[in-house]
């Protein structure tokens, strides 16, 4: 953390919560395993006691890439996307009893799809001749994206944009 403290935590199906004191904070890196590989942070939230403080999942790269820790590290992605089903499901059960919190980062992207599911539905039924859109995530990585696939994404996460 920021404030030079450091948190360890287990995760539980490939999702982990620490319960941290109230305030504000900073997350500068994730130590991933034993072998003293990092994810970089910079990911800022505020902490509100009784509530899970939502900063996003983790995404491993496919390939090759995924073999070697250093490189996986290297160039894992983090979305408010969770990996599977069942980590939604958590997240949506979370969400559902007002216990979720989400960092303002999510938030900027969740906004960004809320726009984009917003332009979709005023051009589905056209086949051809549209802009794909751009879903950004948490680490800046920007991908395009179809109508359908917007339409997609929100009716998954929607239950973050409330």
């Amino acid at each position: 953390m920021k404030n030079g403290k450091t948190y360890s935590a287990k995760s539980l199906n490939n999702v982990f919560a620490m319960v941290l004191p109230a305030g504000s904070g900073q997350i500068n890196e994730i130590l991933v395993g034993e072998q003293g590989d990092t994810l970089s942070g910079e990911i800022k939230f505020d902490i509100k006691p009784g509530n899970l403080t939502y900063i996003g999942s983790f995404m491993s790269p496919g390939g090759f890439a995924l073999l070697i820790p250093v490189l996986a590290c290297k160039n894992a992605d983090y979305s408010y996307k969770a990996p599977t089903i069942g980590q939604r499901n958590i997240l949506k059960s979370w969400a559902d009893t007002d216990r979720l919190v989400l960092t303002s980062s999510i938030n900027n992207r969740l906004k960004e799809l809320m726009d984009n599911h917003n332009a979709a539905t005023q051009i589905i039924g056209l086949q051809f001749g549209y802009l794909p859109f751009n879903s950004t995530s948490l680490k800046g990585n920007v991908k395009t994206m179809t109508p359908d696939e917007v339409m997609k994404e929100y009716k998954e996460y929607e239950f973050l944009c409330r």
